[in-house]
């Protein structure tokens, strides 16, 4: 916050650093916190996750061998491996929409000292609208529609949820009527 308040100003209408020094230290700052973070950590913590559950289903083992089991077997890890696309999928993504904002804060550090004309402003400025407010966001929006797409127990297990939503919502409509023709048989006997 108090980093914010000494760097940012507004000049000709625009709010942005346009100190060298502080415009440097966001740059690495950001690359630091979000363009190379993240995705390193979530690489880091599903391949734990992913040696977790091998080491996990090694453990448990059945003693015989039949076809239900083998069976099983297969069902997880097929699961294993559509979570391990879809985690895939998503740092690629993630770095996908978050390159744009980071190459324009490089682009903007190298030309600060050059002068800019108009258009060239206007451009830039639009530029920078684009990747900061709508391309840096898509990433929190994006792992539904990855996991939608790319994995279908997500979509068997998104479907399961469904359906038993809508079980607990028709049964909660329907309790209140029953709980009423319940009552009034009870006062007529």
């Amino acid at each position: 916050v108090i980093f914010f308040g000494w760097a940012r100003t507004i000049e000709n209408g625009s709010c942005n650093i346009f100190n060298d020094i502080y415009s440097m230290i966001y740059t690495i700052y950001y690359m630091i916190t979000a363009g190379i973070l993240p995705p390193l950590l979530i690489l880091i913590f599903s391949a734990l996750v992913m040696k977790n559950l091998k080491e996990i289903r090694n453990r448990v083992q059945p003693k015989r061998e039949d076809r239900e089991n083998r069976q099983s077997i297969h069902q997880l890890r097929k699961r294993d491996r559509d979570l391990m696309k879809m985690v895939f999928i998503e740092v690629m993504f993630y770095v996908i929409s978050t390159m744009p904002f980071s190459i324009y804060l490089i682009y903007k550090i190298l030309t600060d000292n050059l002068t800019k004309t108009r258009e060239r402003k206007q451009i830039e400025s639009f530029i920078n609208y684009i990747a900061q407010s709508f391309i840096m966001y898509l990433n929190t929006a994006l792992p539904f529609y990855i996991y939608i797409s790319s994995s279908p127990s997500f979509r068997r297990g998104l479907r399961r949820f469904f359906i038993k939503f809508y079980a607990c919502i028709r049964s909660k409509q329907l309790r209140p009527e029953l709980d009423e023709s319940a009552r009034t048989m009870t006062v007529q006997h």
